[in-house]
């Protein structure tokens, strides 16, 4: 009984401290972190490696930013000229000293934005690719709700205090992994200076803030921030042997700011290895269908699928396959189903399925062949019904017979 109550005892820590050990046995020891809430994630599949209060609602202060970049590379354009606006250049806090009137590309501000956290370039930005700063705003929520955040709301584009801007270590996991997926966003923010342009005078040197550039190998970026109300914040990423490693820390110290992303993402290179589940074109299975020249088509993966690999203990990693009933034409490429691939009982992530091959339509018999076909049929339904009259007729005649025999016998 004793035994058993501490290996009870051991399970609920390790569910207070929202260890994600994907399944095995005996977890590491968790890393130390100073932050009220951390999540570590996979960049390839979205895997959560480890979590401590993952969607606590906290004020993200600047890595609000991630989301204002990310919005302006996907629907501005890099050479873009912006003309800053008077609103623009008088937001308070951290700013790159922009002045209304200055035209700088949409390069130049995002170079602002995230190597020296300017509010006055997440305006310019807003206005520019939003339209205002209200209409910026409800692209940011509605990208958010799109990447499956459940616990963010934005109210301004900087992450300035407000009681209605607020997310978790979580979601902000998913922005930067949609972040990272951009060649252009990682450009700009492993920059560590840039010579950004004044409306008169020579360029200021901005140098990037993110010391995890210098100190970290294999840093990736991405932004850190800071208000009263949020306390320090940061978000983190490395790429080490072939493997990109996602880590946020909200509401930590001084010191945290810098440990903690070190901590969370040496943990996990340390604990986990990439693995393949499955590459892209790949055969999975084959798949009936109905009414084509072949029987079956052969079932490829539609997109290769990576996970992180936990050392140690056992790996049990089981592949569902999920298949739409088929019927001819099918096309070559056509999504057909997917498949759900769970490491430990967990689930991981998945692919979608698609037909190898083309299988048309099965033709149609030609009109003589149908004539054929109904002139036997024809024959057969009259031969049945002769041969039913004449079944009648001699059950009639037998019947007949046998009481004329009876009643003479009488």
């Amino acid at each position: 009984m004793r035994r058993l109550a501490g290996v009870l005892a051991a399970l609920l820590v390790l569910m207070a401290t929202g260890t994600a050990w994907a399944g095995t046995v005996t977890a590491p020891p968790p890393p130390s972190v100073a932050a009220q809430s951390v999540v570590l994630m996979d960049a390839s599949d979205g895997q959560v490696l480890y979590a401590k209060h993952p969607h606590r609602q906290l004020y993200p202060a600047s890595i609000t930013k991630i989301m204002t970049a990310l919005l302006a590379l996907r629907h501005g354009h890099l050479d873009q000229v912006v003309t800053v606006s008077a609103k623009a250049a008088a937001v308070r806090g951290s700013s790159c000293y922009l002045q209304a009137g200055q035209q700088l590309t949409m390069r130049d501000l995002l170079y602002g934005l995230l190597l020296v956290s300017g509010n006055d370039c997440a305006a310019a930005i807003a206005q520019a690719v939003g339209g205002s700063t209200a209409n910026f705003v409800g692209m940011m929520n509605r990208e958010a709700a799109k990447l499956g955040a459940r616990g963010t709301h934005f109210a301004n584009p900087d992450g300035l205090p407000n009681p209605q801007h607020y997310t978790t270590a979580y979601d902000m996991a998913l922005f930067t992994r949609r972040a990272l997926a951009d060649p252009e966003f990682v450009r700009v923010d492993t920059t560590r200076s840039f010579n950004f342009p004044q409306k008169s005078g020579p360029p200021l040197t901005f140098v990037n803030q993110n010391r995890l550039l210098w100190n970290y190998p294999g840093d990736l970026g991405v932004k850190i921030g800071y208000t009263n109300q949020a306390e320090e914040t940061i978000v983190g990423a490395a790429r080490r042997q072939g493997m990109t490693l996602i880590a946020v820390a909200l509401h930590t110290t001084p010191a945290g700011i810098w440990s903690d992303p070190e901590h969370l993402l040496s943990w996990g290179f340390a604990h986990f290895t990439p693995a393949v589940a499955v590459t892209r074109g790949s055969r999975v299975t084959t798949s009936p269908v109905r009414f084509g020249r072949e029987k079956e088509v052969g079932v490829l993966a539609g997109a290769s699928f990576r996970y992180a690999a936990p050392q140690g203990g056992p790996q049990v990693l089981t592949r569902r396959v999920r298949l739409e009933p088929l019927r001819a034409p099918v096309r070559s490429g056509q999504v057909v189903g997917r498949e759900e691939f769970l490491l430990n009982g967990q689930p991981l992530g998945e692919v979608p399925l698609v037909a190898g091959s083309a299988v048309a339509v099965l033709p149609a018999p030609p009109p003589l062949l149908w004539g054929l076909l109904a002139l036997a049929v024809g024959l057969w339904t009259w031969r049945s019904a002769q041969l039913n009259v004449r079944r009648r007729r001699r059950y009639r005649w037998g019947r007949s017979a046998l009481g004329q025999r009876w009643y003479g016998d009488d």
